[in-house]
C-alpha cells in the first residue's frame, strides 16, 4: 500500500490517495483518494486497466513485410522472396547496359534504330535516319504495313545470274542460282579457211586452215565445201586427201569443176593425189569431198595438200573453204 498526498494550491484542493490495490490483472490499477478544501470534501475512485488485445502493436523493420497478426496486434515480419532485388539471370530489356544483368537486352535510342527510349515510361519507333540494309526473313509471319525508302534489301536470293552464250537455264536453284544447261549442241566439229592458199608448183603444199584432229580406233564421217581456182581453165587444180596411216578403211570422193560448164568426179581407197587435169579457170568453183574413215591405231590429223598441174601457173583454195566431221 502506497500513501500519496498531491495538493493543488491555486484550486484550494487537497488529494489524499489512501491506497493502491492492484487487481488480479497486473495490468489494471485501482486507485481510491479524498477531496478536501475550504468548501467542503469528498472521496473518488478509478480504475486503469490498459487493454491486452492491443499491447503488440508495432511496426516491421525497412525491406520486411506484415505476414502474420500476432492476437496482442503484434505483428510478424517477414522478408520478401528473391534476396536483395531482381534475378540477375532473367531477360530484361533496359536502355543502358547493366553490369549486375547477365541476360539483358539493350535498346540503345539515335537515329537510324528501330526503337527509341529516350522518352520516359514510352518505346518509340524511330525512323528519322537511313536504314541502310534491312533483313526479311523467309519464316516472317507478319508483314510489313509501312514503307522503306531507299533500303538495300538483304536477299536469301544471293545466287540471282545469267547462263552464258549457247546455253538456258534449266532449272532454278533454292538461292536462285540457274542452273545452265547447253542448246542443243551441234555434233559436228568444223573448220574454216580465214586465207587463201596458192601454189604455182607441182609440189604439194598443205592447205592453211583445213586439218581435223581424228582419234585411234574411231570412225568418222567427213564432208567439205572448197571454193578454188587456177590461173588458166588448162591448169588443173590437184589435191591430195592426208592422215594417219594405217586406217582400218578408208573412202573418199571429190567433185570438181573441169570447164565453166562441166563437173567431174574422183573417188579413191587410200590417201593420194586426185589428178585434175583442167578446171573452169578464173572462175571460182565448189569442190565436194566426202571421206568415210574407220581408222586403225594411229592417231592424227585429215588435212589436204595442194598442187598445180602445171608449174608456174597458180592454183588456189580460197577463204571460206571448210570441213567438217562427225563420228560414228
Amino acid at each position: 500500500m502506497q500513501t500519496v498526498i498531491h495538493r493543488w494550491p491555486a484550486l484550494g484542493l487537497l488529494v489524499l490517495v489512501l491506497a493502491t490495490i492492484a487487481d488480479a490483472q497486473p495490468q489494471c490499477i485501482l486507485q481510491t483518494g479524498v477531496i478536501g478544501g475550504s468548501t467542503g470534501g469528498g472521496t473518488f475512485q478509478f480504475v486503469s486497466c490498459p487493454s491486452p488485445l492491443m499491447a503488440g502493436v508495432g511496426a516491421c523493420p525497412a525491406g520486411q513485410y506484415v505476414s502474420e497478426l500476432n492476437p496482442d496486434a503484434g505483428p510478424t515480419c517477414s522478408t520478401p522472396a528473391g534476396g536483395s532485388g531482381a534475378p540477375s539471370d532473367g531477360e530484361y530489356v533496359t536502355y543502358a547496359s547493366n553490369a549486375a544483368l547477365s541476360a539483358e537486352r539493350v535498346l540503345t535510342s539515335g537515329t537510324n534504330t528501330t526503337v527509341d527510349l529516350s522518352v520516359s515510361g514510352q518505346a518509340r519507333v524511330n525512323f528519322s535516319g537511313t536504314i541502310g540494309n534491312a533483313s526479311i526473313s523467309d519464316l516472317a509471319t507478319s508483314k510489313l504495313t509501312g514503307t522503306i525508302t531507299n533500303a538495300q534489301l538483304a536477299s536469301s536470293y544471293s545466287g540471282v545470274g545469267a547462263c552464258g552464250g549457247g546455253t538456258f537455264v534449266s532449272t532454278i536453284n533454292a538461292n536462285a542460282a540457274p542452273t545452265c544447261t547447253a542448246a542443243g549442241s551441234d555434233p559436228w566439229t568444223r573448220v574454216v579457211t580465214t586465207g587463201d592458199t596458192a601454189n604455182s608448183t607441182t609440189t604439194p603444199t598443205a592447205v592453211t586452215g583445213l586439218t581435223l584432229a581424228v582419234a585411234a580406233s574411231t570412225n568418222y564421217v567427213v564432208r567439205c565445201q572448197l571454193v578454188t581456182s587456177a590461173a588458166a581453165a588448162t591448169t588443173g587444180v590437184q589435191l591430195t586427201l592426208t592422215g594417219p596411216a594405217s586406217p582400218t578403211a578408208l573412202t573418199w570422193t571429190r567433185r570438181s569443176c573441169s570447164s565453166t560448164t562441166a563437173i567431174r568426179a574422183f573417188q579413191s581407197n587410200s590417201y593420194n593425189a586426185d589428178a585434175a587435169t583442167a578446171s573452169a579457170g578464173t572462175t571460182r568453183c565448189i569442190d565436194e569431198v566426202l571421206v568415210t574413215l574407220r581408222n586403225g591405231s594411229n592417231a592424227g590429223t585429215l588435212g589436204f595438200n595442194l598442187a598445180s598441174e602445171v608449174a608456174a601457173s597458180a592454183a588456189t583454195v580460197h577463204i571460206g573453204s571448210w570441213c567438217e566431221r562427225i563420228t560414228f
